[in-house]
């Protein structure tokens, strides 16, 4: 009996040990693939580690990167879920699933001034600059990610929700097809884009702002607001969908959630979508 004990237990740490050596040489690989990346992209990406655990995820640990002029984002944790899939598929998996937390950005106190085109169509008011964001008490963003997608026969189907905390909490549905490979997404077709937002007090706090900034009344500011976006549409002989500035009133006044669709009746080409009309991107919004 101990001659059989004796040998269970040597097969048993033969195997922990081949086991954790074989997990040592793929965190070694990740991180070496990672350097690679990140050398090639030119991004400054750092992490405190970063190793694959017993589900299979890779896991990122107490990252943070700097993208252009923004400041530099921190990730506490980022997981990449089932990741064996990517190699396997070489690509894009048929199923993906992504997940952020805790994701920090202060945002840069300049105050540059209102682009001559927004002053020229009579919406510098409504401008606000990173500084003014502080004013606020916006200067940060928090936020947790989740992102799901689905590849199938040249369609790509994505699902990504953000909770931003005073930011509001923010949902995307997005359907492409003729999707031929990654590189070339401009060129497959939209079927459909649905955002959901649901506010958090994001809204109240910019218009009293912007209110109390240019000397007026918060409820003939916001009134003001909506009759020039009107006017312009009109004058701009831009067809809107009647829900859509019926939409925008009611979340302006009584900020609680909104839900922009873009549903074109034929699929349009990502390439092409600045030169279509918001009919032919049947664009609908709603409040509820």
């Amino acid at each position: 009996m101990k001659k059989i004990k004796t040998i269970v237990t040597t097969i048993l740490l033969l195997a922990a040990i081949s086991i954790g050596s074989g997990k040592a040489l793929i965190d070694y690989k990740l991180n070496d693939t990672a350097n690679q990346w990140v050398t090639s992209t030119n991004i400054e990406f750092n992490y405190a580690d970063l190793f694959l655990n017993l589900q299979g995820n890779v896991v990122v640990k107490q990252a943070n990167f700097q993208l252009s002029n923004l400041e530099k984002i921190t990730i506490d944790e980022l997981i990449i879920h089932q990741a064996y899939q990517f190699y396997l598929s070489q690509g894009l998996p048929e199923k993906a699933y992504v997940t952020a937390h805790n994701i920090k950005m202060n945002i840069l106190d300049v105050e540059p001034p209102p682009p001559p085109l927004l002053s020229a169509l009579g919406y510098a008011p409504y401008y606000l600059t990173p500084h003014a964001l502080k004013q606020i008490g916006l200067g940060n963003i928090n936020a947790n990610l989740e992102l799901t997608t689905t590849f199938v026969a040249k369609r790509l189907q994505v699902l990504m929700k953000i909770d931003a905390e005073q930011w509001g909490n923010w949902e995307a549905n997005l359907d492409l097809n003729e999707l031929q490979n990654l590189n070339d997404w401009q060129s497959s077709y939209l079927q459909a884009l649905v955002v959901t937002y649901v506010d958090k007090g994001l809204i109240e706090s910019i218009f009293n702002f912007l209110a109390q900034r240019n000397q007026a009344f918060l409820p003939e500011f916001k009134q003001a607001f909506l009759v020039k976006l009107k006017t312009d549409a009109t004058r701009a002989n831009i067809q809107l969908d009647p829900t859509v500035l019926a939409s925008v009133q009611q979340l302006v006044h009584h900020p609680r959630q909104l839900t922009i669709k873009l549903i074109p009746t034929y699929s349009v080409r990502l390439n092409q979508l600045t030169y279509s009309t918001p009919q032919r991107l049947g664009l609908t919004m709603s409040t509820n």
